[in-house]
């Protein structure tokens, strides 16, 4: 299963993105600007599709100072996480990675010789480089697994103050709680310390269908490494930065509907239709 394409801004409300801050130049100088990646490693549960908790990978291309004169393209070596860091001053990328079962087929694909990386690779003379991601320092993080408690996983739930709990790994950086009110597309984003199991956020819930998302989050840039990329005549890529960073997440999806309230007009017609009826029961008793 191919989890679709997802940029840097769909996934910046994650804590996820690395992009570089976009410095303007002359074309002339961006094809110098250094090049980058970003690892971003997660372990997703869905509590709608249980058992289907997959393994991905996106690879995030960066440049810095700013953007490149054309697009530039990451691959794994069986094409199963790859990246595109596209043309321009805006150093935009976007990633897609297949979903892995297991950790093992997982590792397999990343610490791995035969990564490719391809400059120009909008144009009909594309440069590929090859090398390898040492990840070998890293362990299965998908164990213990993240879940949001119980009772929420479509369910009914009336409006107002709410309060989530979780269990979940340890040793990580942060917590984040993502609430998403998805019928008005309103969301909020709540970063909690390593240590919370539950929290009430402040913002009320009003009535809609939502998506939560929990995610535990780690810096591992200090666990995955990669060689200098080199093209078919053996020349090393000059500009290379390697890894700009790494992190694992680990997260827990739920979706329920939260009812409105009754509104007080709706209160007070109910109020009167009740003292209408007790006055009549009241007539018809004296006849």
């Amino acid at each position: 299963m191919k989890i679709a394409s997802i940029s840097c801004v769909a996934r910046r409300l994650l804590l996820v993105c690395a992009v570089a801050a976009a410095v303007f130049e002359s074309p002339s100088t961006q094809a110098a600007n250094n090049i980058g990646v970003f690892f971003d490693l997660r372990f997703l549960k869905d509590q709608a599709s249980p058992g289907a908790n997959p393994y991905v990978a996106f690879p995030d291309l960066n440049s810095a100072p700013g953007g490149q004169t054309n697009a530039t393209h990451i691959s794994s070596p069986n094409g199963k996480f790859t990246g595109t860091l596209n043309p321009g001053n805006s150093g935009s990328s976007s990633a897609s990675s297949f979903s892995i079962s297991d950790f093992t087929t997982y590792m397999t694909e990343l610490n791995s010789s035969g990564w490719t990386l391809t400059l120009d690779s909008n144009t009909p003379t594309p440069t590929p480089y090859t090398f390898s991601v040492d990840a070998s320092a890293i362990t299965d993080f998908g164990i213990p697994p993240a879940h949001i408690s119980s009772g929420f996983q479509g369910a009914t739930l009336p409006s107002g103050s709410t309060n989530f709990s979780w269990s979940g790994p340890s040793d990580f950086d942060d917590i984040q709680l993502v609430v998403d009110n998805l019928t008005t597309a309103s969301e909020h984003s709540y970063v909690r310390p390593e240590t919370d199991t539950s929290f009430t956020p402040p913002d009320p819930l009003t009535a809609g269908n939502y998506d939560v998302t929990l995610l535990y989050i780690k810096n591992i840039s200090d666990k995955i490494t990669t060689t200098t990329p080199m093209n078919a005549q053996n020349q090393l890529l000059t500009n290379w930065d390697g890894v700009t960073g790494a992190q694992e997440i680990v997260s827990d999806n739920v979706t329920f509907t939260v009812t409105p309230e009754p509104t007080s007009s709706a209160m007070l017609a109910i109020g009167g239709l009740i003292a209408l009826r007790r006055r009549r029961h009241q007539v018809i008793g004296k006849m």
